[in-house]
C-alpha cells in the first residue's frame, strides 16, 4: 500500500507502484529519496489500530511533493514547516513524512449509542481535531395525502371528512399549502380519524386552509475544520494570549475556534474567540496570539494544552445526508455514510437512532496513547526511539517494493539525544551489508550559536559527540525558525534535488534574515569542527559545507589519513559502490558469466562515472574463487582539497 500526496493505491506488484509514483509527478529517481520525521497534530500513527486492524510505522508510505496536499493531511506544525523549507530546493522530488506523535484514530458513540463514528481520512489520521456533527428533523415534500381544513385551533387541524385512524401519520409533518397559515409546518404528535395534534400554531389554521400530510425528513452533517492547529503550552486563567504551532492562515480580527483541552479528549467544549494580534516571530513556544477584547480566555484554563486545537469550519467540505421516512433507520444511514462520506466511518452498534435536533463537536483524534488522556503528551526520545528502531525494517520493505532506496532523512528535533539515536541507526544500517546507508540531517535550535564550552549550545561541541560519518549536524537558523526547522530542511532538499552532484557548498539560500552572521574565523571554525551553516558575501547568503561530523580530532585537519571525510566525498563513494551493485544484479552477472564479459560490462559502465566527473580513476582486478570469480572495483575520489577551497572561497568577497 503506498500513498502519494493524500491518496491510497494498492497495487499487486511493484512495478505498478513505481510507475503510479511517476505518473503522479514525483521524480523518484535512485539515491533522491528522503524522509521528513517530525512532530505535527495529525498524521500517520505508529502505533494503533483502524477498524480492527493493528498498524505500526512500516505499514504507512504516505509520499508529497506537493505542499497544500501535505497540509490538508497533516495540518500545521513543525512537519509542514520543514516540508516547506525543503520544497524551496528538492524540486519535484517526492519527499516521505512520518508524524513522530503517536496519534491514534479515536472512535465516538452518538448520544443515542446506536452509532459509532470514526475519520475516515485514510485510515491512519483525521480530517480534524474537532468535526462539528448535527442531526435534526423537519418536513420533506414527499405527500401521503391532502386535503381541505373544516376547522382549527391552537394546536389542532380538523377535517371531518377525513378517516385517518390514530396511528397512521404520528411523526409525520402536516403543512399549510393555502389560505389562513400558509407555509406553516408542525409535526403531527397525535391524531384522531378526523383531528390532528401539532405543537401550538404561530397563525391557527380555518375553513379557508389547504393542507398535506407529509413525511418527516432527517438530516446528519458533517463539517470538519480547518486551519487546524495545536496550542504549545499551558493557558492560565488571567492570560490574554496563547501559543499555536502555526501562523499560517491566521489573521487579526479573525473568529475562531478553541477546542478545550481536557482530560477526556470526547469533550464537546468549543469557545468562539476573536484574534486582536498575533506575534509572528517564532518561539520555542510557538506563535503567541492576543485575543480580543482583552481577557476572553474561558474561565476553564487550557491546563492540557495538547489536547487543545484552534480551528475554523470547513463548510466548503461540509457533507448533508437526507433520510425520508422509513429512510431512518441506523443499517441505512451506515450504508449510506460508508459509501460516499471522506469524513467519517460509521459502525452501526444497536438499532438505535441518532436523536433529533442533536449537534455538538466531536474530537476524532487521540493525541498519544487513549489510556493516558489526561497527561500531556509530548514527542520524547522514546516517540524517536520507536521510529528508528522500525526503520530498518521500514526502508526494507520499501526498497523491495519500489526499488529505490531511502537515502535521506531530515530530523525535526533539536535535542542531540534525538541525534544520537538517529546516529547509532545510521552506523546500524551502513554496517550491514543488505541495507543501504543513510545520511540523517539536524539542526540546532534558536541561541544555540556559542562556540565555546561543553554544553549542547555549542554546535561544535555537539558535533565532536556525535562523531559518525552519516550524520549531518546544521548550525544557523534563517527567517526567525531555528536550524533544525529551517537551514537543515533547507540542505535537505538541496540534496534531494541530486544528491550526489550537486554541490551543497556554495549554493545560494534565499533568505530574509540569519540567526547570526558568523565571521569567517567563526566559519571556520565550524567548517573543521564538521559543522554545516552559512556565509555571506557581497552577493548573497551560501551554504558553507565540507566535512561531516566524523573526524578524528587529533588529526590535521583535512589531512589525507582517512580519518576526516568530506560529505561529498562519502556521497560519491556511496554512489559508485551501490551503483555498480546495482548494475550487477540489473544485468544478470553471476558465477556463470564469463571474466571478459564482466570486466567488459564494467569498464562500460565505470566509464560513466569517470566522465561525469564522479570518479577520478578505477581499475579492476579478479580473484578466483569457488564457483567463479569476484570482480573487485577500486575507485579513485576527486582530491578532498577541491571541496574544501571551494568553502574558503567565501573569504574572497565577505562583506
Amino acid at each position: 500500500m503506498f500513498n502519494f500526496n493524500g491518496k491510497n493505491y494498492y497495487v499487486p506488484q511493484a512495478y505498478g507502484a513505481v510507475e503510479i509514483i511517476q505518473l503522479g509527478g514525483g521524480s523518484l529517481p535512485d539515491f533522491s529519496i528522503g524522509v521528513i520525521i517530525a512532530p505535527s497534530p495529525l498524521g500517520c500513527p505508529y502505533s494503533g489500530t483502524f477498524n480492527g486492524k493493528a498498524f505500526d510505522a512500516e505499514d504507512v508510505f504516505s509520499a508529497y511533493d506537493d505542499i497544500q496536499a501535505l497540509k490538508k493531511d497533516y495540518g500545521d506544525g513543525d512537519l509542514l514547516t520543514k516540508f516547506i523549507f525543503a520544497k524551496k530546493t528538492a524540486g519535484g522530488n517526492s519527499i516521505f513524512v512520518l508524524n513522530s506523535r503517536k496519534n491514534t484514530p479515536y472512535s465516538h458513540t452518538d448520544s443515542g449509542g446506536g452509532i459509532k463514528f470514526e475519520p475516515t481520512k485514510h485510515f491512519y489520521g483525521a480530517p480534524g481535531m474537532r468535526t462539528y456533527y448535527s442531526c435534526a428533523e423537519s418536513a420533506s415534500t414527499t405527500v401521503l395525502t391532502s386535503g381541505t381544513a373544516t376547522a382549527g385551533a391552537n394546536t389542532s387541524l380538523t377535517d371531518s371528512g377525513a378517516s385517518w385512524g390514530t396511528t397512521q401519520y404520528v411523526d409525520k409533518w402536516v403543512e399549510i399549502t393555502g389560505g389562513t397559515g400558509i407555509g406553516q409546518t408542525r409535526k403531527i404528535v397525535s391524531h384522531t380519524g378526523t383531528v390532528l395534534t401539532v405543537a401550538a400554531w404561530t397563525t391557527n389554521p380555518d375553513t379557508t386552509s389547504t393542507y398535506r400530510i407529509i413525511q418527516a425528513k432527517f438530516t446528519m452533517s458533517f463539517t470538519p475544520p480547518k486551519y487546524v492547529k495545536m496550542l504549545r503550552s499551558d493557558v492560565s486563567i488571567n492570560d490574554t494570549y496563547f501559543y499555536v504551532d502555526g501562523k499560517e492562515d491566521l489573521y487579526e480580527g479573525q473568529k475562531i475556534y478553541i477546542g478545550r483541552g481536557t482530560a477526556s479528549i470526547a469533550n464537546s467544549t468549543v469557545d468562539l474567540l476573536t484574534i486582536k494580534n498575533i506575534d509572528r516571530t517564532w518561539t520555542s513556544s510557538g506563535y503567541k496570539v492576543y485575543l480580543d477584547p482583552t481577557g476572553t480566555l474561558p474561565t476553564i484554563a487550557y491546563t492540557q494544552a495538547q489536547y487543545s486545537f484552534l480551528f475554523d469550519q470547513d463548510i466548503s467540505r461540509k457533507e448533508t445526508y437526507t433520510f425520508v421516512g422509513s429512510d431512518w433507520n441506523v443499517q441505512n444511514i451506515v450504508k449510506t455514510i460508508n459509501a460516499s462520506s471522506s469524513i467519517v466511518f460509521l459502525t452501526a452498534l444497536t438499532s438505535t437512532v441518532p436523536a433529533f435536533a442533536t449537534a455538538g463537536y466531536i474530537a476524532y483524534l487521540v493525541v498519544g496513547d487513549a489510556s493516558t488522556q489526561a497527561t500531556s503528551p509530548t514527542v520524547s526520545t522514546t516517540d524517536y526511539a520507536n521510529i528508528a528502531a522500525a526503520f530498518p525494517t521500514w526502508a526494507k520493505e520499501f526498497e523491495i517494493a519500489f526499488k529505490t532506496k531511502i537515502r535521506l532523512i531530515d530530523l525535526g528535533s533539536y535535542s542531540s539525544t534525538d541525534h544520537g539515536v538517529f546516529r547509532d541507526l545510521a552506523a546500524t544500517l551502513r554496517s550491514n551489508p543488505i541495507l543501504a546507508p543513510i545520511c540523517t540531517i539536524g539542526g540546532t535550535n534558536l541561541g544555540d550559536t556559542a562556540l565555546t564550552g561543553n554544553a549542547d549550545t555549542n554546535p561544535k561541541y555537539r558535533a565532536l559527540n556525535l562523531n559518525d560519518a552519516d550524520f549531518q549536524l546544521v548550525a544557523g537558523g534563517i527567517d526567525d525558525y531555528p536550524a533544525y526547522l529551517s537551514l537543515s530542511s533547507e540542505i535537505f532538499g538541496m540534496r534531494l534535488s541530486n544528491p550526489v552532484l550537486h554541490n551543497v557548498t556554495r549554493d545560494k539560500i534565499v533568505a530574509s534574515k540569519v540567526e547570526k552572521k558568523w565571521t569567517y574565523d567563526q566559519l571556520t571554525e565550524l567548517i573543521k569542527a564538521g559543522v554545516t551553516t552559512y556565509g555571506q558575501n557581497k552577493t548573497g547568503r551560501y551554504i558553507a559545507f565540507s566535512i561531516n561530523t566524523y573526524q578524528d580530532q587529533s588529526q590535521q585537519w583535512n589531512k589525507e589519513d582517512k580519518k576526516s571525510y568530506l560529505t561529498a566525498q562519502m556521497d560519491k563513494a556511496d554512489y559508485v559502490y551501490r551503483g555498480v551493485l546495482e548494475y550487477l544484479d540489473l544485468n544478470g552477472i553471476g558465477t556463470d558469466s564469463k571474466r571478459e564479459d564482466i570486466t567488459r560490462s564494467l569498464d562500460t559502465h565505470l566509464t560513466k562515472y569517470l566522465e561525469n566527473g564522479n570518479v577520478t580513476g578505477y581499475s579492476l582486478s579478479a580473484k578466483a574463487v569457488e564457483g567463479g570469480v569476484i570482480e573487485r572495483v577500486e575507485i579513485e575520489l576527486p582530491d578532498q582539497i577541491d571541496y574544501v577551497g571551494l568553502v574558503l572561497g567565501i573569504k574572497t568577497g565577505r562583506v
